[in-house]
């Protein structure tokens, strides 16, 4: 029973590493070529958090059927197969950077809307960073447009959605012009299965000596009863033959001497 115990611990040992291998991959960027790409919190068509930036990128984490896992920035949530394209290398300058202030004293909204929770309060002396926009409660006849942003507090990063009509000094969004070769949805997954291959020397040394020390040590403290049962039994038998010669003897009658 403990060696079947034992077993199970080195295929567990050993069955997280091979996952790891099989899930390695390099980072893929898909590319925004188009307006009205929206970054998902779910692989849901109706979970739209805004509108990313038109010529840049988010980076591929996952495939999530038919959206992708993807990072923007701080954000992790899912982008749409059919409205990104796939790129095979890595952009210098992936994400939109761009800044704004408010002009008066305003909240951040966890909605487009006043009517969701308030998740901080904002002065005009803060600075808060753009993430994308996204069409909400119009506060005025002629502006419906929130954004999507955040702003740190007490270290934390706090995000949420601050009504477009209240923002002053929003820096330019440039154009980014960086491209790269188109990578097919089967190639990632090909990619993602051999990139073990492109590890550095180090790190492949570092993943052999992580599997093969505990998996060495599960097989010595397999091995090591038998032996000790086997060292065992030749010492026990050596014993009895020992007693069996020490009570070879004969009895004599003195009568007969």
């Amino acid at each position: 029973m403990k060696k079947f115990v034992l077993i199970l611990t080195l295929i567990s040992c050993l069955c997280p590493h091979t996952t790891h291998f099989a899930n390695a991959k390099n980072s893929f960027y898909a590319k925004i070529e188009s307006g009205e790409v929206y970054f998902y919190s779910a692989p849901l068509s109706n979970s739209e958090v805004f509108e990313i930036p038109k010529s840049y990128f988010v980076c591929i984490n996952a495939d999530a059927n038919d959206f992708w896992q993807a990072t923007y920035k701080n954000q992790t949530g899912y982008v749409k197969k059919e409205q990104v394209s796939l790129m095979n290398g890595n952009p210098q300058n992936p994400y939109a950077t761009s800044t704004f202030k408010v002009f008066v004293n305003f909240s951040l909204y966890e909605a487009p809307n006043q009517t969701s929770s308030i998740k901080t309060n904002v002065n005009p002396n803060q600075s808060l960073t753009y993430y994308g926009k996204r069409t909400g409660q119009a506060l005025s006849s002629v502006n419906n447009v929130w954004y999507y942003c955040s702003l740190y507090e007490n270290g934390h990063e706090v995000f949420g959605y601050i009504y477009s009509g209240v923002v002053d000094q929003l820096s330019p969004i440039a154009t980014n012009y960086e491209t790269f070769t188109r990578v097919e949805e089967a190639n990632l997954s090909q990619n993602q299965s051999n990139n073990y291959s492109s590890l550095s020397t180090k790190t492949k040394i570092m993943l052999v000596v992580a599997i093969s020390v505990p998996s060495a040590m599960i097989l010595y403290f397999l091995i090591k009863p038998s032996r000790l049962n086997s060292s065992h039994k030749r010492k026990r038998s050596k014993v009895l033959q020992r007693k069996s010669r020490h009570s070879d003897y004969y009895e004599f009658d003195e009568h007969d001497l």
